[in-house]
């Protein structure tokens, strides 16, 4: 059967089609293991470990030893390999990587190349006692393993594509090596697009991770939350801040620091978070959170205010590029008010701050924001600082504006004041608050022109997630670049998540906290607690989340070229929503490729053969960005060649 290709292309402006790519694995010659390689986007949890043996033996489940997948320049590709082990353990299995290496000779060198095995974690949260089990959410460094018998262990594949790259189809192996013989090989092929993609702290989305450097640092001090916080009563959540008021952040631990902040520069973060007040958020048991600027009362009633901690973390997340926002959380109505050390007394103390609204709340809110708004002139940090409330209701949001109102610096501004929403109660006030970042529950139908509204006026629409939606441990970790999808698709400015590192117990094993959601805390872990290095580990969920702000990085990319192509990125994100996240996600993807091939073939004029105004112009311009078909060669499309019946 042959047709004239001209003419498809005249259906293809009428009709779309989806394609399906599968492949095949291949077993070993000698039957250790069961083995795959796949895109990391759903789990395979070591408690799945007499299921899967099942699946793979009745052929439910396939061996692949083939991965294929896509990247910009000064972009990312992530894999994970499955290894489920059979009667025989699998001594010193060493993950061995390769030089990626094009069709026409070009090379990325291996050191581009991280493999490691994965740990899993226990999921065990009290308030939900149905969730206990194993999950691997531990990217570690760890290159080596011994495998034993009888249970899943898993390997995550990081290839980056530095930004000097040769656009080009690359190929790898990796491999997995025990006792001088191969085990198993897979082979990796990367499409690198000639597009780059800006440095991370340059994204549009905007990226809010709550973080928590004294969780961290109490982490790395080996004591526990009883010794590091000085708790009155250990082991109870009913303790005051009273009790951790000289808790302060310690340069020796630092390392760990930092490392964290390198993760959350790599996703894009925008946001510093900090406390004004001693744990604003009422946290309590077992990670409270210190204020970062010690308050202390003089023996004539005035106030004075250190800001060691405050400036020091301040500048850490400058350092890693982190600095559209200062967000300040103060006195809302929950935690204790205001704590200070009274000279009088010799004793600290939190009478006398009164609730949101009284005359002792304002008074003593008022006199501190007048030498806080000195402090951030002094440092040049004012106009990026924002007074942050966490789901506070209308009456103390307004309180809280009030507030600020009664305080300008030496230009005549007043600080901006923010918050998460959970309760559309609160929209009243929206337009007077800078950042509204609402809970993706309860998003208004009107969210789309609300948000470009209020971007006009220089202000930030966000989304938040929060609890068992789509970046806990339990959820397939595509959940988390589909909840950046999300925010893109409802114009919105970015996404906020709680939290990035809030560690608790002992959060390498067992990730348990009394009220929260198992992964709810914190999207990355720390390093051993006696680690001389300190450096913090990535997760397949926050891999995810990285991805998914890199993939609208490129739909703004792409949309900017030119209105055709706005108009296909438009479609694609609007269309968002119908099949489960991790079918979306992989959809997205996929879209996403095909446009960006287009914008390559499209603005270059590759295709010589296809003459500006023909009347198939359009028709081959629809087939490139869908991703139907590609030409015949780097330059020749044949819009007036037969089409085989594999074409069709």
């Amino acid at each position: 059967m042959k047709r004239i290709l001209s003419g498809f292309l005249a259906v293809l402006m009428m009709t779309a089609c989806g394609t399906c790519l599968q492949i095949g694995g291949a077993a070993a010659d000698e039957r250790t293991l069961w083995a795959t390689v796949s895109n990391g986007n759903t789990h395979l949890l070591p408690g799945d470990y007499a299921k899967a043996v099942k699946d793979f033996g009745r052929g439910k489940m396939v061996e692949n030893f083939t991965y294929t997948d896509w990247a910009w320049k000064n972009d990312y590709v992530s894999s994970r390999i499955d290894l489920i082990t059979l009667d025989k353990a699998i001594p010193g299995a060493k993950l061995v990587t390769a030089d990626l290496v094009s069709r026409d000779g070009a090379v990325i060198s291996k050191d581009n190349v991280a493999a490691t095995y994965l740990r899993a974690i226990n999921t065990l949260s009290y308030n939900y006692p149905g969730i206990d089990y194993d999950v691997f959410d531990i990217i570690t460094r760890d290159t080596e393993k011994d495998l034993a018998a009888g249970e899943i262990h898993e390997a995550w594949v990081s290839i980056y594509i530095p930004e000097d790259a040769k656009a080009g189809t690359y190929t790898t192996t990796v491999s997995v090596v025990s006792e001088g013989k191969t085990v198993a090989k897979f082979n990796y092929s990367v499409e690198v697009v000639d597009l780059t993609l800006p440095d991370s702290t340059e994204f549009e989305t905007y990226l809010d991770l709550w973080t928590y450097p004294y969780a961290s640092n109490r982490h790395y001090s080996g004591q526990t939350t009883e010794e590091y916080f000085d708790f009155v009563t250990p082991g109870k959540q009913d303790t005051n801040p009273m009790s951790y008021y000289y808790v302060n952040l310690d340069e020796k631990y630092q390392a760990g620091l930092e490392s964290e902040l390198a993760l959350y520069a790599k996703a894009g973060g925008d946001t510093i978070t900090t406390t004004l007040v001693e744990d604003p958020w009422n946290s309590r048991y077992p990670c409270p959170c210190p204020s970062m600027v010690k308050w202390v009362k003089h023996k004539d009633g005035t106030f004075s205010y250190d800001y060691t901690d405050f400036d020091y973390w301040v500048e850490l997340n400058m350092k890693y590029g982190i600095d559209d926002r200062i967000n300040m959380f103060f006195h809302a109505g929950v935690g204790w008010g205001f704590v200070y050390y009274d000279e009088a007394t010799g004793k600290v103390s939190n009478s006398g701050g009164g609730q949101p609204g009284s005359e002792n709340w304002y008074k003593i809110g008022r006199d501190f924001l007048t030498d806080l708004i000195a402090h951030l002139e002094e440092k040049g940090w004012f106009d990026i600082a924002c007074i942050y409330m966490d789901e506070r209701g209308l009456e103390v949001t307004k309180h809280m504006i009030s507030l600020a109102s009664l305080v300008k610096n030496s230009e005549g501004k007043t600080l901006k004041v923010g918050g998460a929403v959970n309760a559309g109660e609160v929209f009243e006030v929206m337009p007077d608050l800078y950042d509204v970042t609402i809970w993706e529950n309860a998003v208004p139908e009107n969210i789309e022109e609300l948000a470009e509204e209020r971007r006009a006026n220089g202000q930030l629409t966000n989304i938040y997630t929060c609890g068992a939606g789509k970046m806990a441990n339990t959820c397939p970790p595509a959940e988390a670049a589909y909840a950046v999808y999300h925010s893109y698709s409802k114009n919105a400015d970015g996404i906020l998540r709680w939290a990035l590192n809030k560690y608790d117990y002992d959060p390498l094993h067992a990730e348990i906290h009394d009220v929260c959601y198992p992964g709810d805390c914190y999207l990355i872990y720390p390093d051993e607690s006696d680690s001389e290095t300190m450096q913090a580990m990535s997760t397949p969920r926050y891999e995810k989340l990285c991805e998914g702000m890199r993939d609208v990085e490129k739909m703004r990319i792409l949309s900017e070229i030119n209105s055709e192509f706005e108009q296909y990125v438009g479609d694609a994100i609007a269309s968002l929503g119908k099949n489960d996240n991790v079918t979306e996600v992989g959809r997205m993807r996929a879209r996403i490729l095909s446009m960006s091939r287009a914008a390559i073939a499209l603005e270059d004029d590759l295709y010589t053969d296809v003459k500006e105004g023909a009347w198939y112009e359009q028709a081959v311009r629809f087939a490139i960005i869908n991703g139907f078909m590609n030409g015949v060669s780097s330059t020749r499309f044949d819009p007036n060649g037969s089409m085989t019946r594999a074409m069709f």
